[in-house]
């Protein structure tokens, strides 16, 4: 295991701690890491407990993180296990609601799109390709129905999670239609060794 992963894990307490090692054995934190400059300006946008921000910060001292979640308890727990990292950030902002983007290098995405509707969805896109300069990366990471089995398993998991919230996912066609309307030009990535069917959309101006 990452040592940077133990150090997250180790931060959280009670069953967040568990949370967090759900999170190494079910995500791809290294493959996002991969993608992401070691010197750069991260907003992670939706960021919840602040575990892959914290994962992200610890990997490079030379990036500034800032998480953002629309949930206060979320956002004052993970700035209060973050004391001790002097790179990382976190704030209470509503992608439900009328906002401003803070400007970054890369914007990232992480498991957020299937929580917000449709126009939500394209408002969030619409910002950030505003943002964007040249150079700039736009990092998502989501579901793909590819793999029935596992799309199914991933279902189950955020049904459970969200307290049988709705879910909102996007086909990759739909999604790739999007970014092409807002000039962006996108690699993506299936990552086929987990168990939930994850993929990566990497785009620039």
């Amino acid at each position: 295991m990452d040592n940077k992963i133990k150090t997250v894990i180790n931060l959280n307490k009670g069953h967040l701690k568990f949370y967090a090692c759900l999170k190494y054995l079910v995500t791809p934190f290294s493959e996002l890491d991969s993608r992401i400059p070691k010197k750069c300006r991260l907003l992670d946008i939706g960021c919840g407990y602040g575990v892959y921000s914290i994962y992200f910060a610890l990997k490079s001292e030379r990036r500034t993180i800032s998480g953002i979640d629309k949930n206060p308890k979320k956002i004052n727990y993970a700035d209060k296990i973050s004391k001790g990292c002097r790179n990382v950030n976190f704030n209470v902002l509503d992608l439900d609601k009328n906002y401003a983007l803070p400007e970054a290098d890369v914007y990232l995405i992480n498991d957020v799109l299937h929580h917000i509707n449709n126009m939500s969805k394209e408002i969030l896109l619409k910002k950030i390709s505003d943002k964007m300069k040249k150079n700039n990366i736009l990092l998502i990471k989501e579901m793909h129905s590819g793999s029935k089995i596992k799309f199914f398993l991933n279902c189950i998991n955020d049904k459970i999670m969200t307290f049988n919230k709705k879910l909102y996912f996007i086909e990759k066609e739909r999604l790739l239609s999007s970014f092409k309307k807002l000039g962006l030009k996108v690699r993506h990535y299936k990552l086929n060794n987990y168990i939930f069917p994850h993929i990566i959309y990497i785009c620039k101006k």
